[in-house]
């Protein structure tokens, strides 16, 4: 049966990609693939304040695609989904193979106009 035929699979799918969609959840998902961290090291990673790393990681956990582990008084999160493993070893290799863009040149990469298929 082909992927898209499975209605439960597709619905899975589509909601872990909603839950990735956002730039940030997709930054702790990509670095808790590579560690686990608590709260603390991800607000410093990330540059954002507490709180919102704090929101954004319930709503992970809230929708399965990560786990808590408390350690004392610490509370370690780490990616539970191996679909989310494996998406960010997928984005991994695109990232890591694709050209550099200097966004102040958009022309000069088809940026900034529209694009008509040949």
């Amino acid at each position: 049966m082909r992927f898209e035929n499975r209605r439960g699979l597709v619905k899975q799918a589509a909601g872990m990609l909603k839950v990735l969609g956002h730039p940030t959840r997709l930054k702790i998902a990509a670095r808790l693939c590579t560690c686990d961290c608590n709260v603390k090291q991800l607000w410093e990673f990330l540059g954002l304040p507490q709180a919102l790393v704090s929101q954004h990681l319930a709503r992970m956990k809230d929708r399965g695609v990560l786990e808590s582990n408390r350690e004392g008084s610490e509370v370690y999160y780490t990616v539970t989904d191996p679909l989310v493993h494996k998406l960010c070893e997928l984005l991994k290799g695109t990232v890591s193979s694709a050209p550099s863009i200097d966004a102040s040149r958009p022309a000069e990469f088809g940026l900034g106009r529209e694009v008509h298929p040949p």
